[in-house]
C-alpha cells in the first residue's frame, strides 16, 4: 500500500496544480489573498488527492482482477500511437523503460505552447534570461546557466560540415596518430583500412550499386552502395595488412591487396552495363539523444530540424521522401529508444519532435549501441531510397566495462549500415570530447556519411568542441543540414531566403506621449528577440509602457533609467506609453500581463 501511495503522491506532484475557480466559484476566494494562505491552501489539498486516488485506484485494481476473470487474454505490444489516426498503421514502439519523474528541463519548456513552463521563474541577468525551479526544496531559487534567450527558432544554431570520405588522406593520417589509433583499436573499429571503389556506366555515375570486399578464404569482410557519385568505400581490418583479396560489383571481381597506408587508399574502377542513374526517393531518418544534458540546445535544435525536414520535403516534388523520428536516453530512464515508422506525414514528425523534451540520464555515455542498433534494424528502409540518417547527440556510447560486447554490436550496426546504403551523419553537441568525435566521425566515414558539429559562433547551449579538421566552413544548422541533404540526393540546394538573415520586423513609437522620456529605443529586431528599452527614472512619477496594447513590465532599475524587456513576435509592434503617480498603490500593485500578441 505504501508503494501505492507513493506512485500516487510522484504523479500527483507532477501535476499541475488547479486554478482556484475550478474548484470552487470565483466568490469564495479573496484575488488579494497572502501567500501564506495559498501555501496552507496547497499544503491541504494534496492529502485529500492522495486520500481520494488511492480509494480509486484500489477500486479499479478490484474491478480489473473481476474483468480479467472473465475475459479472454489479449496480446499487446508497445506500439506507440500518435495523434494521426493513420499512424495506427505505422510500427512504432518504445525499448526498454522505467517511470520517471521528469526533470528541470520538463518544466523549463513548454513544447506545446512553445512558452515557459508554469513551473519556472526568471531572473533576468548579463548575457541573458535565467530560469529557476520554483519549487525547490532548499526555498532559494536554484538558476541554471541553460537558457532559452532567444526564443528557439530556426536559423539561430550554426555549424560545419566535414567530409572524412572526401578527405581520405587526412583521415588515414589522423587516425594513424597515437590518440585516434587508441580509440578506435579501443573500441575494435575498422574504419584504418579503406579501398574506395567507383562505379560507372558509360559516362554516368552508377547510385546504389552493391560493392563487396572478398577475403582469400571467399568471406566477406565489407559491403557498401555507391552515392550519386558512384563512389563507395570498403573498410579492412589492420590485422589484414600484407595478404590480398578482392572487389565485387556485379558479377565482376578484381584483385587488389590491403596494404598499409602509404599516402593514398588503394582504388579500383568498374563500369557496369545497367545502374541506376537518378534518385528518386529519400529515406530520412532523425535519432535524437534527448538525456538531461541535451537540455540547453534541445530546443533550438527541434527547431531547426524540424525547418530542415519541412523544407526538405518541399525542395524537390519529384523525390518520394518519407521520414522517421526518433528519440534515446539510457538504461533506467524513462525510455531507452522511442522509435516511430517512415511517415510520409511530415507534419506528423514534426509534432513528434515538439512533444519530446529532455531529462534524464545522469552519467556521460548514453545508449547510443542501442540507438543504432534500432535505427539500421528496426525500420523498413527502401532499397532503392537515399538513405540518411541524421544522429543528434553529445555523448559517446558505454564502453566494455560497462556493457559487454557493446562494441561488436555497433560494429555489427554500423556494417549493416554500409551495407544497405544508410549513411550516418552524426551532428555532435555541446559537450562532445575527443573520443566521442573520433567514434561519430568513424560511424560516419564507414558508411559513408559526413560528420556535422555544432560551433560557438551561435553563442547557444555549452561549448563545442572545435572538430580536428583542417578546414572549418560556419554555416546555420539548418542550412547545412538542407544542403547536406540535397548533395545526397543530386537535388539542388537553394538557401534561405537567398541569404541566412532571418526577417527584422519594425518597432514604432508614439512619441508625443514618449519623446522626453526614452533614452534607448531599437527600431527593428527579428521574432524571438530580446528587445530592450530604457526610459528617465523620474522622481514623482512612474512610466507605463504598452507593446501593441499589452503591458510591458519593467526589469530593471539602476542610476538614470528604467529597463524594459519584452519577446519580439513576428510582426511589427507599437509602443506607446503614459504617466502614473507613484503614490497611487493600487496603480503601482497591479501585476501587468507581460505578454506580447500581435
Amino acid at each position: 500500500m505504501k508503494k501505492i501511495e507513493k506512485r500516487i503522491k510522484a504523479a500527483y506532484d507532477r501535476m499541475p496544480a488547479p486554478k482556484p475557480e475550478d474548484i470552487l466559484p470565483s466568490e469564495a476566494y479573496n484575488s488579494f489573498e497572502d501567500k501564506t494562505e495559498k501555501k496552507a491552501k496547497r499544503r491541504f489539498s494534496p492529502r485529500l488527492a492522495y486520500s481520494l486516488a488511492s480509494v480509486v485506484l484500489i477500486a479499479c485494481i478490484i474491478s480489473a482482477g473481476v474483468i480479467g476473470l472473465t475475459r479472454k487474454p489479449q496480446v499487446t505490444d508497445n506500439t506507440v500511437k500518435p495523434g494521426s489516426s493513420a499512424s495506427a498503421s505505422y510500427k512504432d514502439g518504445v525499448i526498454g523503460g522505467k517511470p520517471s519523474s521528469g526533470s528541470i528541463w520538463d518544466k523549463l519548456f513548454d513544447s506545446s505552447s512553445g512558452k515557459r513552463g508554469s513551473g519556472i521563474t526568471e531572473d533576468v541577468r548579463e548575457g541573458g534570461t535565467y530560469y529557476a525551479d520554483k519549487e525547490d526544496i532548499s526555498g532559494d531559487y536554484e538558476y541554471y546557466g541553460y537558457y532559452y534567450n532567444p526564443v528557439p527558432s530556426a536559423g539561430l544554431l550554426t555549424a560545419s560540415e566535414w567530409s572524412d570520405v572526401r578527405n581520405l588522406k587526412e583521415w588515414l593520417e589522423r587516425t594513424s596518430e597515437e590518440e585516434w589509433a587508441g580509440i578506435i583499436s579501443s573500441r575494435a573499429m575498422s574504419s584504418r583500412g579503406v579501398i574506395e571503389v567507383s562505379v560507372t556506366s558509360g559516362d554516368g555515375a552508377v547510385y546504389n550499386a552493391k560493392s563487396e570486399l572478398i577475403a582469400s578464404d571467399g568471406s566477406v569482410i565489407w559491403s557498401a552502395r555507391s552515392n550519386i557519385y558512384g563512389k563507395a568505400y570498403l573498410f579492412y581490418p589492420a590485422s589484414l595488412e600484407g595478404s590480398s583479396g578482392k572487389v565485387r560489383v556485379g558479377g565482376e571481381e578484381k584483385d587488389i591487396s590491403f596494404s598499409a597506408y602509404d599516402g593514398s587508399a588503394p582504388a579500383v574502377s568498374f563500369d557496369v552495363k545497367d545502374g541506376e542513374l537518378e534518385v528518386k526517393k529519400l529515406d530520412l531518418m532523425l535519432m535524437i539523444d534527448t538525456t538531461g544534458s541535451m537540455g540547453d540546445e534541445l530546443e533550438y535544435l527541434k527547431a531547426e530540424l524540424s525547418d530542415m525536414v519541412k523544407r526538405v520535403s518541399k525542395s524537390n516534388e519529384a523525390l518520394s521522401i518519407r521520414v522517421s523520428v526518433n528519440f534515446y536516453r539510457d538504461e533506467d530512464d524513462e525510455y531507452v529508444v522511442k522509435y516511430y515508422d517512415f511517415r510520409d506525414d511530415v507534419d506528423e514528425c514534426i509534432a513528434l519532435m515538439k512533444g519530446e523534451t529532455a531529462a534524464g540520464g545522469g552519467d556521460y555515455p548514453e545508449a547510443v549501441h542501442t540507438a543504432l542498433e534500432n535505427a539500421i534494424t528496426g525500420h523498413s528502409w527502401r532499397d532503392d531510397a537515399v538513405k540518411l540518417c541524421y544522429f543528434v547527440l553529445d555523448a559517446p556510447p558505454h564502453d566494455e566495462s560497462e556493457i559487454q560486447g557493446i562494441n561488436s554490436q555497433m560494429m555489427k550496426s554500423v556494417s549493416e549500415a554500409a551495407s544497405l546504403g544508410v549513411r550516418i551523419i552524426p551532428v555532435a553537441s555541446s559537450g562532445v570530447d575527443t573520443e566521442t568525435e573520433v567514434i561519430l566521425r568513424s560511424f560516419a566515414v564507414m558508411t559513408g556519411g559526413t560528420y556535422i558539429y555544432l560551433t560557438n559562433d551561435s553563442g547557444i547551449g555549452g561549448g563545442h568542441l572545435e572538430a580536428s579538421v583542417s578546414e572549418k566552413n560556419v554555416e546555420p544548422l539548418n542550412e547545412c543540414m538542407i544542403r547536406v541533404t540535397c548533395e545526397y540526393c543530386g537535388v539542388e540546394y537553394v538557401p534561405g531566403n537567398g541569404t541566412h538573415e532571418p526577417q527584422e520586423y519594425s518597432i514604432s513609437y508614439d512619441k508625443n506621449a514618449l519623446a522626453n522620456y526614452l533614452i534607448v529605443y531599437p527600431e527593428k529586431a527579428v521574432e524571438g528577440e530580446t528587445v530592450e528599452i530604457r526610459t528617465n527614472v523620474l522622481d514623482d512619477a512612474g512610466i507605463r509602457l504598452y507593446a501593441n496594447g499589452v503591458v510591458i513590465s519593467d526589469v530593471e532599475e539602476t542610476t538614470g533609467y528604467t529597463a524594459y524587456r519584452f519577446v519580439m513576435p513576428a510582426g511589427d509592434v507599437e509602443i506607446t506609453g503614459e504617466l502614473y503617480p507613484l503614490w497611487d498603490e493600487n496603480t503601482v500593485n497591479e501585476e501587468p500581463d507581460t505578454e506580447v500578441t500581435e
